[in-house]
This record gives C-alpha cells, structure tokens and sequence, in this order.
C-alpha cells in the first residue's frame, strides 16, 4: 500500500511527525511518498530552509520517497496546487492520499457537492460587489452553520481541492484526513509542543520546541535573505506594468499595485490588502512576476509526469519502479530525450533554485551538485 503526502514542510515540525507516525500506526506496511514543494511556497515567499534540506528531515522522519511540487505549481492558489500535486501523484497511483484537516472528508464532500451546483449568476453578483471569492461562494450557496464554518477553514479549503482534483484526474483514492493538534494553520501561539509553522518561522529562536530535534538542526542554520525580492518586482513593474498573464490577476489590480509600489514591502502589503484580496495573493502576485510563473506555462503541464526525485530509501525506489512514466533521479538527465515533454518544468525550476541560492546567499546548479538522499 502506497500513502501520499502533499506538504511544504516550511519547516518540519512536530505536527508533521504526528502525521508520518498516525499513518505508520494505523498502516505499518505501508511505504509513504511526499510530494514537497520545492523552494518557495504557497504564500508567495520563499522557504525558510531549501529542499533538499526539507527532504532530509521527511527522510529523518521515515517516509519513503520524496519527489519535488516545482514551483509553478507550490506558488499559487490552492485549486492549483492541488492540481499540481494529484497530477503528479496519479503517475504513482497511491491507494490513500492524507492531509490535515479540521472537518470529516463526508462534511467536506458535502460542501463540494454544493459548490458544485452553486448559482453562478449569484457568484459572480457577490465578486462584482467586492467580495472575496471565498466569501462569495460562501454566500452563494446554502450552506449549514457547520458546513460554513469548515468551508472557512484553511487545512479544509486545501483538502477539499485534493479531493476535487482526485476526482477530476480520475485517481480512486481513498483519503486519512489527520487532525490538527493544538494550534490551527495561521495561529500566533503554541500549545505545549504543538505550534503552526508560520508561528515558528516567525520565531525561529524557539523554534527547537516544536519541531524534532533532525529538524531543529537544519532550522538553526537558516539563511536569512541577502536582497528584497520585492525591490526586484518594482523594477520590472516599472519596466512592464502588466500583470494579467498571472493566475491571480484580476482586473485593475495593477492600479491599485502602482499606486502603492513606492512603499516599503509591509507598507505596500497593508495598502493593497482588502477584502477582495488577500495578503497571500498579493505575495503570490510579486513572485509570479519576479519569476515569470504566466498562466499559460502553468496551465499547458498540468497533468504532466514531473517525477523527480529529491530523496529515496530503497522502499522509495521500488515505488519509483512501479511508475509507468520515466522518473528524474539525478537532474543531470534532464537533457534526455525521454525528459522532453518535462523540461519545460524543469527549466523553469533550475532557474527558481538558483534564484532561490542567490536570494540566501549560496551557490547556484544545486540541482545538478545535490545526490539524492537515500
């Protein structure tokens, strides 16, 4: 039996070893695979630790395989990341795919269900009045106190793209939601030896009491940033103000960011913060534009068999072995014929890596230079 885990490990800590181990007790003959993202994440910032030094920790850990969610797909909205990941997955056809959530996969379905048979018209009403999108599918459909509360919740909005997305690829899975211990996706506090991963980021001192001590040993050597990527977005908004290419563009979003560019990064953030778009979004905005993630180059390799491997045991290699498509073991194979219909992907993400090592101060081609850890 196969398990799949999607994770960003940004970083690894004691909520995600909870997870590794509730799947090693309840399914002991079980191999695990991850699909991690690779050097920048969902909120369109920058991990704190590289991947392959979060593939080391999931190693640590006891998971099986680790392959890489490139870039173009670990930086946007969650219906894209899913995507991404379940159709990068579906090349391993694991029998279960576990994530975390805060609600039962029968109240999440439910919500789906109704998502899905929403009044449309009503939708679009509710964003032309300025709602959120969240906000005015909420409102668009008639959910239950309890559907509407879960529907809110973070780990419940990704999982719910999981299962979507699983649907769509056609991957008959079956799903081991684990619950959330202690604090919830964004909270700003700990509870005993449990605290969310931005909470920890953003004390990175007394980050060794929440995560494993393999992982505290890779956090503690952390590389702080050289240079502002946001400085980088302001150079090329003045030399191409465009921003409709990306996926979480909206009309007239480029006003309100030029009319607030000149600003320092926090300042800019709170300016174009609103209702309508959210911190995140706006975070994923700049990185699509300092790194060039259009819409177009996303949408054309969704599906596509982007199997490279970050780290392996021999478990992992017998995963591998079962895979119908050709998998990337070591990156200086990229250049093989068998790896063209991937390299666009793999171009992309050479170029984010390395932009990534400029940023921390390190060298750059660790793609090429960095074995896989078995």
């Amino acid at each position: 039996m196969l398990v799949a885990i999607v994770a960003e490990y940004n970083p690894f800590h004691n909520g995600h070893l909870y997870q590794i181990n509730e799947i090693r007790n309840k399914y002991p003959e079980a191999k695990i695979a991850v699909i991690m993202s690779s050097s920048f994440v969902q909120r369109g910032e920058a991990a704190i630790l590289d991947k392959f030094s979060r593939a080391r920790c999931a190693m640590t850990a006891g998971v099986d395989l680790v392959i890489e969610l490139p870039v173009i797909f670990a930086t946007q909205n969650a219906e894209v990341f899913a995507k991404g990941a379940v159709g990068i997955l579906k090349y391993l056809k694991p029998a279960a795919i576990s994530f975390g959530c805060e609600s039962s996969i029968e109240l999440l379905q439910n919500i789906i269900s109704k998502v899905d048979d929403m009044d449309k018209k009503l939708l679009k009403d509710y964003l032309s009045s300025g709602e959120s999108y969240i906000k005015a599918v909420e409102w668009a459909c008639d959910f239950t106190d309890s559907e509407r509360s879960a529907f809110k919740k973070s780990n419940n909005i990704l999982a719910m793209e999981y299962i979507k997305a699983c649907r769509d690829f056609g991957l008959d899975t079956e799903f081991i939601p684990i619950k959330r211990i202690g604090t919830e996706y964004n909270d700003d506090f700990f509870i005993g030896e449990f605290a969310s991963a931005s909470y920890i980021r953003s004390h990175v001192d007394c980050g060794y009491k929440f995560t494993p001590e393999f992982s505290w040993k890779e956090l503690k050597n952390h590389r702080e940033d050289k240079f502002e990527i946001f400085d980088i977005f302001r150079f090329k908004m003045v030399e191409d103000p465009s921003l409709s290419k990306y996926l979480d563009y909206e009309e007239g979003m480029e006003n309100l960011i030029l009319k607030n560019v000149h600003k320092d990064y926090e300042d800019f953030l709170e300016s174009c913060t609103s209702k309508r778009y959210s911190r995140s979004r706006i975070k994923r905005i700049i990185l699509s534009k300092v790194l060039d993630l259009n819409g177009d180059l996303i949408r054309r390799n969704i599906g596509k068999p982007y199997l490279r491997v970050l780290a392996s045991t021999d478990a992992g290699f017998e995963i591998i072995k079962s895979s119908k498509a050709d998998v990337l073991v070591n990156f200086k194979n990229i250049r093989d014929e068998r790896f063209e219909c991937i390299r666009e992907i793999s171009d992309v993400e050479l170029k984010s890596t390395n932009f990534y090592e400029l940023l921390k101060g390190g060298k750059i081609n660790r793609d090429f230079t960095e074995n896989f850890i078995k």
